[in-house]
């Protein structure tokens, strides 16, 4: 005779990370970028603003740049660069864009 408990489900926002430490293929939305005056103009003219999805398309080995598909092309961001920008993983909603495709 116990009353059950109502659960209402939490949505947990997924965690936030580092550029550098993001998976690879997966969609990835800007939090935050570097407030350096150089750091955050070269990434605006790269197209690396607060909002916009990008997907990490290849890590270059030994500490080599990132290459990052950011609207509708490709960029490499310097490794040191990329530990200094925040993202999060978030769900694409059109079809056929959750993989990157080499």
């Amino acid at each position: 005779m116990g009353a059950k408990a109502s659960v209402t489900a939490v949505r947990k926002l997924p965690p936030i990370t580092h550029l550098d430490r993001a998976p690879r293929r997966k969609w990835l939305e800007v939090i935050e970028v570097p407030q350096g005056r150089g750091a955050s103009r070269s990434l605006a003219h790269l197209g690396v603003v607060v909002s916009e999805r990008l997907r990490v398309r290849a890590v270059a080995p030994w500490g080599g740049p990132i290459l990052v598909d950011v609207g509708g092309t490709t960029v490499a961001i310097g490794r040191c660069l990329a530990s200094r920008i925040k993202v999060r993983l978030v769900r694409r909603d059109r079809a056929g864009d959750e993989t990157c495709r080499s």
